[in-house]
């Protein structure tokens, strides 16, 4: 299979999880559970395609209100009964796969008087807002400065940087920002300060900073997947 037919398979998988994203934001209200939105979200994602889930059977890690600040494997991951408040947010990562090509995605649900909103400018709560705007910026940010040629190190650096003069903490678990799309979750390379690899070594990665106020009470989370296109523009899978 050639690269193009590949990245056209992940692209695939991503659109299952955005699907079952947009759907599930659209419902999340007061008194929904971190269970219930998992349960909703993982039935979406089959619904929608998904044969499997890559990320050790897990189709959805969430997480609610102050346990958006928690960060650790997937596999080490369990769903709570913590219940959405009127003014909240809820961070969803979705791990879908179709026929062994992964779907990476994540994304930061926030509740104003009980609405989901998923758009800064309706935002109206400054943490919120600053938060996602944050987040947007940073990949923003990736598109500007990732060549082919850099190495996983060299962007990891670049972008902890532009983190840090946001004001901005990574919480990641294990300091990474990112990593490769593979067939098997083994072979991943990390946008962290060990991997000495190009970018190029790979035919696609994610972006995925998890944030927050060094004083803030919550976590952010926006994670795409990229490729790099002709003449090494990157793109969005």
């Amino acid at each position: 299979m050639s690269t193009v037919d590949r990245l056209r398979c992940n692209r695939e998988a991503q659109q299952i999880a955005k699907r079952a994203f947009a759907e599930v934001a659209r419902q999340i209200c007061p008194g929904m559970t971190e269970r219930e939105i998992k349960r909703r979200v993982e039935m979406l994602l089959v619904q929608y395609g998904s044969d499997s889930f890559w990320r050790y059977g897990i189709g959805a890690t969430v997480h609610v209100g102050p346990r958006t600040t928690l960060s650790g494997s997937t596999r080490t991951y369990r769903v709570t009964d913590l219940a959405v408040q009127p003014n909240d947010c809820v961070v969803m990562d979705l791990a879908p796969s179709r026929s062994f090509y992964w779907g990476d995605y994540a994304r930061t649900v926030f509740l104003e008087e009980g609405r989901p909103i998923t758009e800064p400018e309706e935002l109206t709560i400054l943490a919120f807002r600053e938060g996602l705007e944050a987040e947007i910026e940073l990949h923003r940010a990736l598109r500007r400065v990732a060549r082919p040629d850099m190495t996983f190190a060299e962007l990891y650096w670049r972008m902890s940087e532009e983190l840090r003069k946001l004001g901005f903490e990574n919480l990641d678990f294990s300091r990474n920002l990112g990593h490769s799309v593979e067939l098997d979750a083994k072979n991943r390379r990390f946008i962290d300060e060990n991997c000495h690899q190009p970018l190029s070594a790979c035919e696609a990665f994610t972006f995925e900073p998890h944030i927050r106020r060094p004083t803030g009470r919550y976590g952010f989370k926006r994670e795409d997947m990229y490729a790099f296109g002709k003449g090494g523009k990157l793109e969005v899978l």
